[in-house]
Parts: C-alpha cells; structure tokens; sequence
C-alpha cells in the first residue's frame, strides 16, 4: 500500500450549504467530509430531523482512496433523476470521503425528470463548489503497550518522530493508541521492531 495513487485522496476540509430555488421548489445542498458509513448515517440523520418537512433528501456519497464505496438515492424522486446527478458531481470534483445531500421542499410544479436531473446536479455542484478541497491520506490506528512507569516515553517517542498525539487507553495506563498515515506504515514498524520495551500493537 506504498503507491501513493491508492493510498492519498481529495476530500473537503469542511462542511459546505448551499441554497437553489427552481420553479418554486426550494433545494438546500450540505456537503460532508466523511469517513465512515456511519458518520454519512449520522449526518443523513440530523438532516432529516432538522428538515423532517421536507419532501426529500436524496444523497450521494463516496468512500475509500479510490472511491470504490459508494451509494447514492433519490429518495422517492424518480429513478436517477436526483441521487445519480449528485454522484455525478462527486466525479466531477474527483472527491472521495465526501457526502453531499440535497433536501428539496415541493413548490407546487413538477419539473420533470430532465429538469430534476439538472436541479439536483445544480444544487450539488453549489455545494461543493464552494468547499475547500484538501489532500488526504489513508491512515491506520495502532497502540504501543510501554513497561509500566515509563509511561513518558511514549511522548518522548511520539514527539521525536512526529507520531501525532498518544491517545492514552481507558482501562490500560500503559497502553497509547495512535493513528498515522498509511504512507508511514513501514516506517513506524521499523522502528518500533528496532526499539526494546515497546510493544506494537495492530488495531
């Protein structure tokens, strides 16, 4: 998993809104950097308890470095005509780990199915349009176990080769999680293999 074209990505750095009105439906686009199927659960969610009146809320989002986690919906919208546009523009922006969701209020005018394609695909690409566009990587959690009262190690550790933070466990005071770029991988386990009293743990 060395190769960077699998291992780095482009995201959003933050949560984007966007409003579009078309023939009297109102369209409200919220963006997402995400990571997991269930923070895109956890966002569709809130969306849906804030906007409980709306008429839908149709979705796209990507998963993975190299987008192959994927799902879109339309939600009751004809079929294609609102999750597919969405989707679409996350191709379009080559985002991964990005959610974008569309809550539509009913105007009164139907604007059939080529113009559904075209709003959701507007209101998509308005949301992301306006979002800061970041380069992540993947990453990979671990914990180091450390003998018992040499706990300050691991800062010393941690800080002498950029390791990030020690997540310090809950029920184990001698035992730190951390979380590190994939890309790093092979060099934290040479280096851990070549240290004594540190034990690598792989999540």
């Amino acid at each position: 998993m060395s190769d960077q074209t699998n291992t780095r990505f482009r995201t959003i750095s933050d949560p984007t809104e966007s409003f579009h009105k078309e023939r009297g439906s109102k369209f409200y686009g919220f963006a997402y950097p995400v990571n997991s199927q269930d923070e895109v659960d956890s966002h569709l969610n809130e969306l849906k308890e804030e906007y409980s009146d709306a008429t839908h809320h149709c979705y796209a989002f990507r998963l993975g470095a190299d987008g192959s986690d994927f799902r879109y919906s339309d939600d009751g919208e004809p079929s294609n005509s609102a999750g597919s546009p969405i989707y679409r523009q996350l191709l379009s922006h080559d985002l991964t780990n990005t959610l974008v969701v569309v809550v539509r209020y009913y105007g009164g005018k139907k604007l059939g199915v080529p113009g559904l394609i075209d709003t959701y695909g507007t209101a998509a690409h308005e949301s992301l349009n306006t979002a800061q566009v970041v380069e992540r990587s993947l990453t990979r959690r671990f914990s180091i176990r450390t003998p018992l009262n040499k706990e300050y190690l691991i800062y010393k550790l941690a800080a002498q080769h950029k390791l990030g933070q020690p997540e310090l466990d809950a029920k184990s005071p001698n035992l730190f999680h951390f979380e590190a770029d994939v890309d790093r991988w092979q060099e934290i386990t040479d280096l851990l293999q070549n240290l004594k009293n540190f034990e690598l743990i792989i999540s």
